[in-house]
């Protein structure tokens, strides 16, 4: 319903007080660090003219509209192509370069983190289970449930095994009911290594060395 230059304006107007040759020339500005040869064309455009890959631009430029200094981007190459994602990721990586950002990026697909992230921290049922320098965790994974994500990561990017016949790796069981929680580990109804104290509380986060820690009894109590 609106043209892309009203939808990044719009972000301005509510954070500034900008006459309207200044909303325009900013607008323009902020599209092109996103779109670098062709701003004029997409502030003139409606968001059904453009790709899933440029819809995502806009986003953003939405989201650096008012300078800030961390952005949390969540799930921002969902529905993508692999070479979508690329481009993303590769505009990402210039603009925290450029504009000195901070950045928290959410996904299921730790791979994508690979040369681009400094730190991983992986969640289970809202719990932090391992954090750790990205090249670290995703080449030795310490916790159980890091080591079954990744194995079905692997998996499903070819990286493992090019037999057809070959079921795909999965984390066996269920996820928790959010709603009743044992006092145990959340993981441990579906972790191959559980013992009985997995059972009777919760681990804490354990240092395995500098720069990574895990939540697991396995490491010690």
């Amino acid at each position: 319903m609106f043209r892309i230059s009203e939808q990044v304006s719009d972000v301005l107007s509510a954070h500034d007080s900008l006459t309207r040759k200044e909303l325009r020339d900013k607008t323009l500005q902020l599209l092109s660090k996103v779109f670098p040869a062709d701003s004029e064309r997409i502030a003139g455009s409606y968001p059904h003219q453009l790709s899933g890959g440029q819809r995502q631009r806009v986003l953003i430029a939405q989201a650096i509209a008012c300078g800030p200094s961390l952005i949390i981007a969540d799930e921002p190459t969902a529905s993508l192509d692999p070479t979508t994602q690329q481009e993303i990721l590769a505009l990402f990586r210039g603009l925290r370069q450029q504009l000195k950002l901070s950045m928290i990026l959410i996904t299921h697909n730790p791979a994508l983190l690979a040369g681009f992230a400094d730190r991983i921290l992986i969640l289970y049922s809202g719990h932090i289970v391992e954090i750790g320098a990205t090249e670290r965790v995703l080449t030795a994974p310490q916790h159980p449930y890091t080591q079954a994500l990744l194995r079905c990561v692997s998996a499903l990017t070819g990286s493992h095994g090019e037999n057809r016949e070959q079921k795909l790796p999965v984390v066996p069981g269920d996820g928790p009911n959010m709603l009743v929680l044992a006092p145990g580990c959340r993981f441990e109804p579906r972790c191959p290594d559980r013992f009985d104290l997995c059972t009777q509380r919760a681990p804490e986060l354990i240092a395995t060395s500098a720069d990574h820690r895990v939540s697991c009894f396995k490491y010690g109590e």
